[in-house]
């Protein structure tokens, strides 16, 4: 559609020349609506093109069979169970088209609008989608999805790309779906997010669930500025079946806030024999400002429920806070050996504070191993009610490193590398700021029941503790730990 007199080219939809020898000052409004439909697929497939300066599609249904789908405007709007939608369901290798909406000042999606490429054929790929504004924000709302799949013998998924880079994506009461292939077929593509700011709210999610044997794609989100998952959204990056690993997740924003019960998670299910994918957050370029986590549910997590190792947290940012139930988890429920617990590495410039019932924790509650915990807290590691632990069921704990210039105080809380049965060895424990306090039954433990103890290593110039705390590494049945305290002043 343009708004004054003209000429375009049919393939690319671009202007040319008017009738007095200029280009069209503007492009003009195209609208569809109340139940239209176009649609290649009957004949045998081909490519869609609309470009207008403001695109408004409404309650309407646009379909290629394994054509591209190519949407251009300076604002697009897609509202009221629109779908956007290319798709291939026959003759093995042939692929779904891509999608590709480009909009200066912004995209809309609304009152379950959706787009999606599917392949759900044989041996055949589902095509890419991406949603992209130069100026303006893309926003979700209302049960509006972008799902790219591949089903019932499908293979490779496409890539899901949000461009935002001058403006906001956010999702509220919405999906990015990120379906894999079917057992023992294809790969899964990339999701990657650019803006100045992600808002994820209201229930709203980022999904891949891995069902094939090869890795799965990343999810990479980077960000100028703020992150924010709240209302119970969630990031999750997942495999339930086959022996591929789950996706890795990649975050690089000035500021991550985890709301609400939110997560961020590379959990792996328990029919799969893959490993937790990795978790890894920073600045765009070194460390974030601030990380935060509040709430009971809200968290980090790559935990494992099925035969492969849990997957690693890897933090990095001026300070960290964990409050009111907040966590970063890379737990094993795994049932083998094999199911090892996940490591955490947190690494601040300035400080951790940790209270009301939060948690840093790579346990164990199956046979195998926990995984490790390193904390550089920085300038000073905070705890109040909160706990630090690679407690194991039956196996070894793992070990847990805290490192901080200035201050470790913990007050009515526990750092722990206990093991509560079976012959595992309790984790070792070393710490090593210029204070140490621990105060209001704190418990800094490396026990076990028929292994031996941890070794627990305090080296500080200023070692404080009340009477109601303990640090302790015996054994009920084994050898016991180790407990060496270095400082030349000290108050117990």
């Amino acid at each position: 559609s343009l708004a004054s007199p003209g000429e375009i080219l049919v393939g690319t939809l671009s202007p040319t020349v008017n009738v007095i020898g200029r280009s069209p000052g503007a492009l003009g409004t195209v609208q569809i609506s109340k139940s239209s439909t176009i649609d290649t697929s009957e004949s045998g497939g081909g490519a869609i093109h609309i470009r207008g300066g403001r695109l408004i599609v409404n309650g309407t249904n646009i379909f290629a069979k394994t054509g591209d789908i190519l949407l251009d405007g300076a604002t697009i709007s897609l509202n009221d169970s629109t779908w956007i939608v290319t798709f291939v369901d026959a003759n093995p290798g042939a692929k779904a088209g891509n999608i590709v909406i480009t909009a200066s000042e912004g995209i809309s999606m609304d009152s379950k609008a959706k787009v999606e490429s599917q392949a759900s054929a044989s041996l055949n790929d589902a095509g890419n989608i991406t949603l992209r504004t130069s100026q303006g924000n893309i926003t979700l709302s209302n049960e509006a999805t972008i799902i790219s799949g591949a089903f019932t013998g499908g293979r490779n998924t496409g890539s899901i790309e949000i461009d935002a880079q001058n403006g906001d994506v956010r999702l509220g009461n919405a999906s990015l779906i990120f379906p894999s292939t079917d057992q023992d077929a294809g790969k899964m593509g990339d999701v990657k997010i650019t803006a100045n700011n992600l808002h994820i709210l209201d229930k709203s999610a980022i999904d891949s669930d891995n069902r094939s044997t090869q890795a799965a794609g990343n999810v990479d989100i980077q960000l100028k500025g703020l992150l924010r998952l709240t209302g119970g959204s969630e990031i999750e990056s997942t495999t339930t079946v086959g022996g591929a690993p789950a996706a890795n997740l990649i975050i690089r924003a000035t500021e991550v806030q985890i709301l609400e019960g939110s997560k961020l998670s590379a959990n792996t299910g328990t029919a799969s024999a893959g490993a937790g994918g990795r978790v890894s957050i920073q600045g765009l370029v070194g460390p974030s400002d601030l990380i935060s986590i509040d709430g009971p549910g809200s968290g980090i997590f790559t935990d494992t429920k099925g035969i492969g190792p849990g997957g690693a947290i890897d933090v990095s940012t001026r300070s960290l806070t964990l409050q009111s139930g907040g966590t970063i988890s890379a737990e094993t429920f795994g049932t083998t050996a094999s199911a090892t617990g996940g490591s955490i590495r947190v690494k601040t410039t300035d400080h951790v504070t940790m209270n009301n019932g939060s948690s840093i924790t790579a346990s164990s509650t199956g046979p195998a191993d926990a995984g490790n915990i390193s904390i550089d807290a920085g300038q000073q590691l905070n705890m109040e009610n909160s706990k630090i632990t690679t407690e194991a069921n039956q196996s070894k704990a793992g070990n847990i490193n805290i490192q901080a210039i200035d201050l470790v105080r913990v007050v009515n809380g526990e750092i722990s590398t206990s093991v509560h049965s079976g012959a595992g060895r309790g984790g070792d424990i070393t710490i090593d700021p210029k204070t140490v306090i621990l105060q209001n039954d704190s418990k800094v433990f490396a026990q076990a029941v028929q292994g031996s103890g941890g070794n627990i290593t305090i080296t500080t110039p200023v070692y404080l503790i009340d009477p109601t705390s303990r640090v302790n590494a015996d054994s009920q049945f084994g050898l016991n730990g180790s407990v060496t305290i270095q400082s030349p002043t000290s108050n117990l």
